[in-house]
Formats: C-alpha cells, structure tokens, sequence
C-alpha cells in the first residue's frame, strides 16, 4: 500500500500514513494488515483502489474499478470516486450505466462492429 507515496519521496511513515488514509476512505482500513491472499474480490477491489489514490497521481486508468464490489457498496464507492478524482485526468473503463452517470463528464462508447461473413 505505501510503495506509491514511497515512490514520491515519502518516508516509511508517512507511507503508512497516506496508505492508512485511502485505505479509511475506501472503508478498507480494517485490511491494512492482510496478505493479498487473504482478501475477498471486493475487498481486493477496494484495496486497489486506495493504493492508487495512495500514490496521488495527476492521470488514473480504472479499468471495470467496481465489478468486484457487492451491489450495496458500490453507490459509496462511486461517491468517493467521484469526490476524489474530481480534476484529476481519469480514464474509466466500464460496462456499468450506473458507473458512467456517476463518474463520467464525457463519455467515449465504444462497440465491436458485426463481422462479415
């Protein structure tokens, strides 16, 4: 969770810290402390998404950020995704109406053409 705040400079520290803080923002904070392994989809999801908040970057590609999530925790996700990122550059990459009527300020849509045979 910390290497991304480690990798701008961060102390170990104020890693933990950072990565406590998303962690507690994605309602995983009760995870900080388990192996990948140990971890369910959702709170896999979850987790993910708080390390790459962790890291703070200006750009962020989410490809299908809440698929794993259960029904109920996705509305919350979606609000703190939306808080979040919000001026920041995201790509967001989803099969979710919902997920592009909460997140999305313009929206590419994109469809395999029929094959010709």
């Amino acid at each position: 969770m910390a290497f991304g705040p480690r990798a701008r400079g961060a102390g170990r520290a104020e890693g933990r810290r950072r990565a406590l803080v998303w962690l507690r923002e994605v309602g995983a904070e009760q995870f900080a402390d388990r192996h990948p392994d140990e971890l369910s989809g959702g709170q896999a999801q979850r987790v993910a998404i708080a390390r790459v908040l962790a890291a703070e970057p200006r750009v962020v590609l989410l490809d299908e950020p809440l698929s794993a999530l259960d029904v109920a925790a996705r509305p919350r996700m979606r609000a703190v995704l939306r808080r979040v990122l919000a001026g920041r550059t995201v790509v967001v990459v989803t099969h979710d109406g919902a997920d592009v009527a909460e997140l999305a300020d313009r929206v590419v849509r994109m469809e395999r053409a029929a094959s010709q045979a």
